[in-house]
């Protein structure tokens, strides 16, 4: 299945990105069109929606987020002019822009060579000896306030935003790179069952198993159709035998009561008993029905 559908924390919202980019059909990568620039107007037919950036090169992810930490890789591959961080949902989508914390954009970026993050005024990085970056980890936590930029080759730090964010804030992409995709990285993803639900499921199935157990005991022990018939038929023979007298004293054999059952909850303190009602035994219906047979043969011998 990771292979079929790679997972992303984040994915990309077509309907932001501007004319001069292509968003691919996952939606988790990024190129800049051949022949189109920033400053171009033509590019990719998209309908001009207010949500689509222009004539900014831009993107915004489909997820956002007002709470909780959140974190995604970018891979910058050998794009080389390109820009990312986070962008506030009420920045201007329809005039250019510088992009600044002043702006609604936390953001570090890739410029004529040099690695910058976009504070007022914008601050050169020092890379820590890497002299190029190809993979950029994003961690933001919104509710402490700062957003953090990794390089997912090495973790070394590259450099953290602290800002006391009060409205939800999306991942952001520009690219004006005339070779190379910027994407993002699919992740791996762990199933684990906690000892919780672990507990909880073998409980479930030692139920299940009893009342499995209960159920075919019942079957077994229960006398089947075929039985029954064939008990009935066995006792008119022995009864044709007997005269009438001991049959019609036999009618008025009746079954004897059944035992109470006794149910016990789970913490065996409420015992209820339940009492069973007198019925006559098959016996009875059986002996009733051969002595009026007998009857109603004297009967016709004495007309």
């Amino acid at each position: 299945m990771k292979h079929i559908t790679p997972f992303t924390p984040v994915t990309l919202d077509p309907r932001t990105a501007g004319r001069t980019l292509q968003v691919s059909h996952g939606l988790h990568s990024i190129l800049t069109m051949p022949g189109s620039t920033q400053k171009e107007s033509h590019g990719v037919p998209v309908p001009a929606n207010p949500e689509r950036f222009h004539p900014m090169s831009s993107v915004l992810s489909r997820e956002g987020f007002n709470s909780g930490v959140h974190s995604w890789d970018i891979e910058v591959g050998d794009t080389d002019n390109w820009t990312t961080g986070v962008a506030v949902h009420s920045i201007s989508r329809q005039i250019a822009f510088e992009a600044c914390p002043e702006a609604g954009l936390w953001c570090i970026c890739l410029r004529n060579g040099e690695y910058l993050a976009l504070t007022t005024p914008s601050h050169t990085l020092n890379l820590e000896g890497s002299r190029h970056l190809t993979r950029i980890h994003v961690k933001l936590n919104w509710d402490e306030g700062w957003l953090d930029f990794k390089n997912a080759d090495t973790n070394g730090s590259i450099f953290t935003f602290r800002h006391r964010f009060e409205e939800r804030v999306y991942p952001y992409f520009e690219s004006i790179s005339t070779s190379g995709i910027l994407s993002l990285v699919a992740q791996k993803v762990s199933v684990s069952l906690d000892h919780d639900y672990m507990e909880d499921a073998a409980i479930t199935n030692e139920v299940q198993a009893t009342k499995s157990n209960s159920a075919a005991t019942d079957i077994t022990t229960a006398p089947t159709n075929s039985e029954m018939s064939e008990s009935r038929e066995g006792g008119e023979e022995k009864k044709e035998k007997k005269s009438q007298k001991s049959t019609m004293k036999s009618q008025f054999v009746k079954r004897k009561p059944t035992a109470a059952r006794v149910k016990t909850s789970e913490n065996k303190s409420d015992v209820k008993k339940q009492t069973s009602k007198n019925r006559f035994s098959d016996n009875y219906h059986i002996s009733l029905f051969r002595a009026m047979k007998l009857t109603n043969k004297e009967t016709s011998k004495e007309k």
